[in-house]
């Protein structure tokens, strides 16, 4: 029998075996914490992207915003542009003619038309309002299609530059603004319950180059 043979007692085990058991569970919550997170930066990536191409398109019709001195029957306009901070109404050439006009109709259609953009009443969504058919006759702000633009927006915010500052409304009137900063919130993931929602703000200006 060898007395110098020596093995691993069970108290040595036993702290052997709580080291691992701690250790495997450290690397899991790292693990666990960091792909949680990850797939929270991806829902917030896929969640903003609609309100991101929502606003490039938005600001590429509002620089084509304009303002008319006359309307359809050669009368004054004094409607052109209507702003608030956070609804906006504005005549624009911007206008695309259908694929599928029907020709006996005899229906007409205008380079012009007249675009809004506001939040649903609801709180969750960028709509924006098309009158495709538009008439220039002082009046702007209802009328058209209604559609959603935009899911998970909670809020739109604008404001104006008249030339000289930032002001949060613009006049019912036939001028137009020099610049429009755009601001959209974003509801840009879902959290559990008992975790506040993270929301994320994305902005753009768009110069108009027939503003004042």
């Amino acid at each position: 029998m060898l007395r110098n043979e020596k093995g691993f007692t069970l108290l040595e085990l036993l702290v052997a075996l709580t080291i691992t058991v701690l250790l495997g569970a450290t690397l899991f919550t790292i693990f666990r914490t960091s792909m949680d997170a990850w797939q929270r930066g991806e829902a917030t990536i896929q969640r903003c992207q609609p309100a991101r191409s929502a606003l490039q398109g938005m600001g590429e019709e509002m620089r084509s915003a304009i303002s008319l001195s006359r309307q359809y029957d050669g009368t004054s306009n004094n409607q052109s542009f209507k702003g608030t901070v956070n609804t906006v109404d504005f005549l624009t050439t911007s206008n695309s003619p259908p694929w599928t006009q029907n020709y006996s109709l005899n229906e007409t259609y205008y380079d012009v038309c007249e675009i809004g953009y506001y939040i649903h009443a609801d709180g969750d969504r960028l709509m924006r309002r098309l009158q495709t058919k538009n008439v220039p006759d002082g009046i702007i702000g209802s009328g058209g299609g209604y559609a959603r633009l935009a899911p998970h927006v909670k809020g739109l915010n604008i404001k104006y530059f008249n030339g000289a500052s930032w002001v949060d409304s613009w006049p019912a009137s036939n001028t137009l603004p020099r610049v429009v900063k755009i601001t959209l919130t974003v509801q840009a993931d879902v959290a559990p319950a008992g975790i506040e929602k993270k929301e994320e703000n994305i902005s753009t200006q768009v110069y108009i180059p027939l503003g004042n």
